[in-house]
């Protein structure tokens, strides 16, 4: 019997992740991080909003209820968290939400080995939530990076999404690494999509469809240029007082929304398009990001037009794989969808260019090394 057998089958470093604000299906949490410990033979419970006790792709799923209220979420349901994750019995903790910052407090002090995985730059992020009025956005920032700058003392090891989050937290604990949330290779086609016989391109979104994300930017920069033969079609969860003002800037009939699609679908929705678009407005954290849709587009064989962000930048023009354009200058962002339109050997050099950066770098495969290797050490060694 190999080692990961022998610890899924004796208990020794079960792992329990944590969230109450993501979704059983999560990619970076589910999809990424749990089944790639699942396959290197850990013991893997997940404990989130969800219906009933399953187990779903060797992870076992605890079930936390819907809460829809912000403050009983953070109280009531993070303290039902505490309680079902620590009946779970684990050595390791891992949880991904800044709101379960006391909870893993509470489980270092109740002997366990704690993970914290950092997501975003939340006090970054504080500032940027419309809801909140000017003066209590700073006060609420300082206060929580302070809270969180204290804390990580505690905990065994910090997880960021990206490098940039990581360098925040260089200093204040001896153990942080990035796992960055590239996309596995199992989305990788082989082969080409022939879309010669199409009239009308497909520029496609996927993904939470929101003001910050440029969606309006590039609808009027479609308007721009009404005769130009593309659709923009938007994949994902919005609000209805959204899509209605997207509807009312609509001047020309260039906006195509189909609903929310399972992540399976994803790559199979991006196969059939011809742009992936990717302005997120010059908000720090988007600047500062490393978005998987710019990844899903590569992986997919899109050209990309992307906000000209230099992290950004950095990949789409240094591989060849896209347009980088101001995201809040529609008229550029028109032109970059009207020069990509009008060169389709180009389109199709960007797209093979994006799929071969995704497969000699940019890959999850790459980054769940680095996640094993993190439990690894808190396991004491044991190699899995």
């Amino acid at each position: 019997m190999n080692s990961g057998n022998l610890l899924k089958n004796s208990g020794v470093c079960k792992i329990c992740h944590l969230s109450t604000v993501h979704s059983a299906g999560d990619t970076r949490i589910f999809h990424k991080e749990c089944m790639s410990l699942a396959k290197a033979g850990y013991s893997v419970y997940f404990v989130v909003t969800a219906e009933g006790n399953k187990e779903v792709n060797g992870v076992r799923i605890v079930p936390l209820p819907r809460v829809k209220n912000r403050i009983l979420r953070i109280s009531m349901k993070s303290g039902l968290a505490l309680y079902k994750s620590f009946k779970v019995g684990a050595c390791i903790y891992h949880f991904h939400d800044p709101e379960l910052i006391p909870v893993g407090l509470i489980l270092k002090l109740l002997g366990k080995k704690v993970i914290y995985d950092v997501h975003e730059d939340v006090p970054e992020q504080i500032l940027s939530k419309d809801y909140l009025p000017s003066f209590l956005k700073g006060l609420l920032s300082r206060i929580f990076r302070n809270f969180e700058k204290l804390s990580v003392k505690a905990f065994d090891f910090v997880i960021t999404a990206t490098e940039a989050i990581k360098n925040k937290f260089v200093g204040r604990t001896d153990s942080v690494e990035a796992v960055k949330n590239y996309i596995s290779l199992e989305y990788v086609r082989e082969g080409f999509v022939n879309k010669s016989k199409k009239e009308v391109l497909d520029l496609i979104f996927i993904g939470v469809i929101y003001r910050e994300r440029g969606i309006i930017e590039g609808l009027k920069a479609l308007c721009l240029f009404p005769d130009l033969p593309v659709k923009f079609v938007l994949y994902g969860p919005v609000s209805d007082s959204f899509l209605s003002e997207l509807r009312s800037i609509d001047s020309v009939g260039k906006l195509e929304y189909r609903g929310i699609i399972p992540y399976p679908e994803v790559i199979d929705k991006l196969l059939e398009a011809d742009i992936g678009y990717l302005c997120d407005l010059p908000l720090k954290r988007h600047m500062e990001g490393l978005p998987v849709k710019l990844f899903e587009y590569m992986a997919a064989g899109l050209p990309v037009i992307a906000s000209d962000f230099p992290i950004w930048r950095r990949i789409v023009e240094g591989y060849s794989c896209g347009v980088c354009v101001n995201p809040v200058d529609c008229r550029s962002i028109a032109m970059a969808i009207e020069y990509l339109c009008e060169n389709p050997d180009l389109r199709k050099q960007m797209g093979l260019n994006g799929k071969k950066a995704i497969v000699e770098e940019f890959n999850w495969e790459r980054e769940s090394d680095k996640l094993v290797n993190i439990y690894r050490k808190l396991c004491g060694g044991k190699n899995v």
